[in-house]
């Protein structure tokens, strides 16, 4: 069966997480008795203050709004023990989903007991703390979910404004848009993805992209757009089906391109693949795996001069 990113996401946060969002304000109730010797002070949330000499019931209301986006945080050191070894609980498709859940659970104990928040964490409160989200194919079975991704849709941008790291490997997923606008990781391996992903920013810092049908960047990458990825340094596009370096010209416009992976497209059966590829973008520091070495860059530079048939030109 399949589902939508977003679907996907609040099955793993509500089922696998066990984190049940607000629907509604919490009210909180705490009874003052009062002392025949003297009047008991109190002080309500908004920080109004008064006296008693009866029995007083104080609530005291929190929603979402009150919430400011919790800090990424590390998971052992924070979180509770009982969040950390509940083996019913599977938090393993984020590194923020055991932080997440010991927040909501502050959250539904009174504000006057110890380690309580008295607040209420709606899915917009819940969903604005996740920056990191794995949905992968091998991340779903690992925590036993009977579903496949069918494709991110339209609200998921929405949904999760604050995701920063995507991985949505191993699906049957054709295109790659509606992306969350603050993401810079993103890992889309063995997809049935054909074309360059829709950004919806120019701060991406890696994609991960093999195993895939994609052939040419020519179209879906114009020269103009890929010389505003300024902070792409880490490209994968193995195990595609790339058969020429005129297919990739656009990555000889990436200002920050340093890692590249080509391997297991049919373009490394052409004579002195990785010398080419080298030549054309002398910026690299790791192709395939393996460190340019500076003698080897040298070399791929002095053949670049030769103008090698087939070569690809360099940009002006």
């Amino acid at each position: 069966m399949e589902k939508s990113t977003t679907d996907l996401f609040w099955h793993l946060v509500e089922d696998k997480a066990g984190v049940k969002p607000a629907t509604e304000p919490q009210i909180f109730t705490r009874v003052f008795t009062s002392k025949e010797s003297h009047w008991e002070r109190f002080r309500t949330v908004k920080g109004e203050t008064g006296t008693i000499i009866s029995d007083f019931t104080l609530s005291g209301e929190a929603f979402e709004e009150d919430l400011d986006p919790m800090a990424h945080v590390e998971i052992e050191p924070r979180c509770h023990p009982k969040v950390l070894h509940d083996t019913t609980l599977d938090l393993g498709w984020s590194v923020d989903a055991a932080a997440v859940k010991e927040r909501v659970e502050r959250g539904r104990k009174p504000p006057f007991e110890k380690g309580g928040e008295g607040k209420s964490y709606g899915r917009r409160a819940i969903a604005r703390q996740f920056k990191t989200l794995d949905l992968s194919r091998e991340r779903l079975r690992a925590a036993q979910v009977p579903f496949t991704l069918s494709g991110i849709d339209g609200g998921f941008a929405g949904a999760v404004p604050n995701l920063e790291d995507l991985s949505i490997s191993g699906h049957k997923v054709q295109r790659v848009e509606n992306l969350p606008p603050l993401v810079v990781n993103l890992n889309a391996h063995c997809n049935l993805i054909r074309s360059w992903p829709t950004l919806p920013n120019n701060q991406i810092r890696h994609l991960g992209l093999s195993g895939n049908l994609i052939e040419s960047l020519a179209v879906s990458l114009p020269r103009e757009a890929a010389a505003q990825l300024t902070r792409l340094f880490s490209l994968d596009l193995s195990s595609n089906r790339i058969p020429s370096l005129p297919s990739i010209d656009p990555l000889l416009y990436l200002p920050s391109l340093k890692q590249l992976l080509l391997q297991g497209n049919p373009m490394c059966l052409l004579p002195n693949y990785r010398r080419r590829v080298v030549s054309s973008l002398p910026g690299l520091d790791t192709f395939d795996g393996s460190q340019v070495l500076e003698n080897e860059r040298d070399t791929a530079l002095a053949m670049k001069r030769e103008r090698l048939p087939g070569e690809t030109p360099t940009p002006a």
